[in-house]
């Protein structure tokens, strides 16, 4: 009795333990790329191997801090504007990112949306990760230097300030992120499900500094390479199933031979 019990628990175990990767978050190997697309210049991309926790039945995803680095210092020239003359980067870096359904929703918010705003729009997939780097934008003609902190400023996360200058920043989304100039012009671009090859987000941000216009869109993309390895307690629980099983096959084997030397010895002890 107390092997069948055994047996039955070590196989609810293994079969709980071994339930499909959507029962609860797993981690998975990912190629993570981090994009930074300014009117006027070519798009800054970092990229990095890495790890995120993703379920994909149930449409999450997490990423821990500094799952995106890069040191170097990135100096862009600028050449189709007369407005900015380069835009230099020291370092930049994620902070930690959530992401689920409806994550970048931001109650009533409309989207499109108005002048020297940034929105997102859509149903899909959204959340908060900010970005520790600070973009210093060299404008010209009288050559100031314009450092803005992205973090502080609220880009990846949402929000808006005008000192020490007019920033409009949304949430990240799969769907559609835009932001409108102080012309109306319509600035949008669109993210990507989540699937078992990967995701994509996107978010949008309005900057205006010293008179001159800065809107940027930020791009994350995830590549998802491969399912993780089974954990460790489920190859202890596959474990405890084959020995409970070897133990109730030892223990019937056993009460087998006791009843059949019973069975022999019956009509002699008679």
């Amino acid at each position: 009795m107390r092997r069948s019990a055994l047996l039955l628990l070590a196989l609810a175990l293994a079969l709980g333990l071994a339930a499909p990767a959507g029962a609860a978050p797993m981690v998975w190997n990912a190629n993570l790329t981090l994009g930074m697309a300014i009117q006027g210049i070519a798009p800054i991309t970092i990229s990095s191997p890495g790890t995120v926790s993703v379920d994909l039945p149930g449409q999450t995803l997490s990423v821990g801090a500094g799952a995106v680095v890069y040191a170097t210092p990135i100096v862009v020239p600028v050449t189709s504007t007369s407005a900015i003359q380069s835009v230099t980067i020291p370092s930049i870096q994620n902070l930690t990112g959530s992401f689920f359904l409806g994550g970048g929703a931001v109650p009533g918010e409309s989207c499109p949306p108005g002048l020297r705003e940034a929105c997102v729009a859509g149903t899909g997939i959204g959340g908060q990760m900010g970005i520790d780097a600070t973009v210093n934008v060299h404008v010209i003609p009288n050559v100031v230097v314009v450092p803005l902190v992205i973090d502080a400023v609220g880009v990846g996360i949402g929000g808006s300030t005008s000192i020490p200058f007019s920033v409009d920043a949304a949430p990240w989304t799969t769907r559609t992120a835009s932001l409108v100039l102080q012309s109306g012009t319509l600035v949008s671009t669109v993210g990507s499900a989540l699937t078992p090859g990967g995701v994509s987000f996107v978010t949008p941000t309005y900057i205006e500094a010293f008179g001159f216009e800065v809107p940027t869109i930020l791009f994350f993309s995830v590549e998802l390479l491969s399912v993780p390895e089974p954990a460790p307690m489920l190859l202890l629980a596959a474990g405890a199933a084959g020995w409970a099983v070897s133990g109730w096959r030892s223990d019937t084997g056993r009460r087998r031979r006791r009843g059949s030397e019973g069975r022999r010895s019956g009509p002699a002890d008679r």
